[in-house]
Order: C-alpha cells, then structure tokens, then sequence
C-alpha cells in the first residue's frame, strides 16, 4: 500500500512540474536529491492540464494509467479524486494543473460517489487521507 501511496504522490509531481516547464530531471531531484540523471524532458500535453470553456460538460476518457490496467476502474477514480484534492491542498484551489485530476476522476467516476464523497469531505467523515 506505501508503495502506491508513493506512486500516487509521483504522479503528483510530475504532472505539478511539467505544467512549471520543468525537467523529469527537477521532479527526480525533488524526490531524491543527487540521485537520478534525465537527459529528456517531461511534458505532460497541454489537453491534459488545461480546460477549455466547456471542456469539463463534454465526457472525456480517461489517458491510460500503467497503476490501473484492468478494467474495473474503481480505485482509478479513487485516486483521482484523492489527488485532485491533495493537489489544490498543496498547490492552492487556483491552481490550474490539479484540474487534471479533476478532469479524469470526473470522466470515470460515478456521480453518486462524488457527491456522497463531497458531502463526507464537507462533514469531516471522508475516509481518504487528503
């Protein structure tokens, strides 16, 4: 489980740091200090990040995740909604990058789990660790 919760928060970053501009090799020295060497540079695609006018009423598919391959997509969309949180708690409500997350948990997760979701956030109860 610590391992995902790894993965999760690398994601997180990545995606963080490609909408800066930054280098693969930024996010690896933010993870481990004078460890890794990345030579390419990490671009997460513009349609991932931003939402144009009416994007977010229009269904979209999720981009393949190598953490989820089967076909039940449950905990996809829990980590989605766990991560566009943890986003906007780190990065601010205002920042335009944690709408990806937004974006993808929207597309795959069931409306009832969002609102019930919300409604236990609001309450204090939500189970996730945000």
């Amino acid at each position: 489980m610590a391992i995902r919760h790894i993965v999760g928060i690398a994601v997180i970053l990545v995606v963080v740091f490609a909408a800066e501009g930054k280098s693969l090799a930024d996010v690896a020295d933010k993870m481990a200090p004078g460890g890794m060497n990345f030579d390419s540079e990490f671009k997460v695609p513009d349609e991932w990040i931003r939402l144009e006018g009416s994007a977010m009423a229009e269904p979209q598919l999720a981009p393949f995740d190598a953490r989820f391959p089967n076909s039940n997509q449950t905990r996809h969309c829990w980590q989605n909604y766990i991560d566009f949180h943890r986003c906007q708690k780190i990065k601010g409500e205002d920042y335009e990058p944690c709408l990806y997350f937004k974006k993808v948990y929207l597309a795959i997760c069931p409306t009832s789990w969002v609102e019930k979701w919300d409604e236990q956030r609001e309450g204090g109860t939500f189970p996730g660790r945000i």
